[in-house]
């Protein structure tokens, strides 16, 4: 509003003041009100600035925090993943073994298999006589509200258990087997199709494998016996009661009477497979079961390395050593078999054709410095038909050339910049 004007109207509602003194206390009114508009529009100012600031702050912090946070959930993965790798997994596997395994003669070498894998045993019965089994120690990793990495441990049972069966009782359930084929079965015994399924059912449907120690001497010492009861029926003599007493107290396993076969331990053998699912490992002496158990102990314990590495890339089968190719070392080596491979990759590409273009042009580099100093496109096609390729060795060895219809398609595929062209 317009100063004479505001003076104006206050002096006739006030017209015992002078119109000077109103005009003078109007100045200093507007120049105070000048002065708190400026003071307020000054602290409006500093405090977007304070909030702004406190804004990048807490943003600052929060990525901090997420930082933090990522940096800690990628420890735990790394922690989660250390136990399954092969040089750390066998320190979290603990072997559960029954006091029957270790009161025989191999009992001693077990042990001292398994302390040299660095495996831990517990000494525990089990469900089953003769059983093994083995507990993962898993490691699972929490991140707290504070930040900080949790460990939390907890044990689990794996899938696979091992059961010593000693020979003469699988000798005596392949007997009943045979029984039950030949419809002469008696009520109350137990073949080896239904022992397997009692065991299967009270270890809780566990992978079962048995192992069964010394069926090649039962069969040797069948053997002999025939040959001894055959020289003694041509000799008309028996041998002494001594002598087979002596024998027995050497030998506990002729004590064995039932007789089976080759065909018999297969054809039962078949049958559990077919029908129970379990898997049966033969063995002759007690270092060869300490080196299946340690050999079953290693498997366990890496098979969530296995699991983990083997899981499909592509919905199809890659067709190389493994599932993780070729690995190229700092020096570059392996650079020749990645070459090797590329070519092929083609349908027909022998080992011995790669070779064969591998020797010429040791690497895609110089194959395509070759294909550029061809004076048309149509000799860059043909570059690679001549080479000679050599099957067999000796006097059964063969030659044939590469062809014009490989060379065109290794050249479209160096020189092509069409990725969906079909080769």
């Amino acid at each position: 509003m317009d100063l004479a004007l505001l003076v104006e109207q206050v002096s006739i509602v006030c017209p015992d003041i002078s119109r000077v003194d109103i005009e003078r206390d109007l100045v200093v009114t507007r120049d105070v009100q000048e002065t708190v508009n400026r003071i307020f529009e000054g602290n409006e100012r500093r405090a977007r600035k304070e909030q702004e600031k406190q804004e990048k702050l807490r943003l600052q912090q929060e990525k901090k925090q997420q930082k933090q946070r990522e940096a800690q959930v990628q420890k735990a993965l790394r922690e989660a993943h250390k136990a399954d790798k092969p040089e750390e997994c066998l320190k979290y596997v603990t072997v559960m073994i029954d006091p029957s395994l270790l009161e025989d003669a191999g009992g001693a070498a077990l042990l001292t298999r398994l302390q040299e894998l660095n495996s831990k045993t517990t000494i525990e019965s089990q469900p089953i006589p003769g059983c093994l089994m083995w507990k993962r120690q898993v490691m699972q990793h929490n991140l707290g509200d504070d930040l900080q990495l949790q460990t939390l441990q907890r044990e689990k049972e794996e899938f696979e258990a091992l059961v010593a069966l000693p020979v003469s009782n699988f000798v005596e359930l392949v007997h009943t087997f045979k029984q039950e084929q030949q419809g002469t079965f008696c009520t109350g015994q137990e073949s080896l199709r239904t022992y397997a399924r009692n065991v299967r059912q009270i270890l809780q449907g566990k992978a079962v494998t048995f192992i069964i120690q010394g069926l090649e001497k039962y069969f040797r010492l069948q053997k002999n016996s025939r040959q001894r009861n055959f020289r003694s029926a041509v000799l008309g003599s028996e041998p002494t009661e001594n002598t087979a007493k002596a024998r027995r107290k050497k030998r506990p396993i002729e004590d064995i009477t039932t007789v089976v076969t080759r065909v018999d331990v297969e054809e039962a053998l078949v049958d559990l497979q077919l029908h129970v699912g379990c898997n049966v490992r033969f063995v002759e002496t007690p270092a060869e079961v300490a080196d299946m158990v340690a050999m079953f102990t290693k498997s366990v314990a890496e098979t969530p390395f296995k699991r983990e590495r083997d899981k499909a890339t592509f919905s199809f089968h890659v067709d190389t050593e493994w599932a993780g190719g070729v690995k190229v070392k700092k020096d570059g080596q392996g650079l020749r078999r990645v070459w090797r491979q590329q070519l092929q990759q083609f349908r027909n590409v022998s080992p011995e054709i790669a070779s064969s273009v591998i020797a010429v042009y040791p690497s895609p580099r110089l194959l395509l410095q070759a294909y550029s100093r061809c004076e048309s496109e149509q000799e860059a096609r043909k570059l690679l038909q001549d080479i000679v390729v050599r099957r067999g060795e000796g006097v059964l060895a063969t030659t044939r050339r590469i062809g014009p219809e490989l060379s065109k398609r290794i050249h479209t595929l160096m020189t092509s910049r069409q990725p969906d062209l079909d080769l």
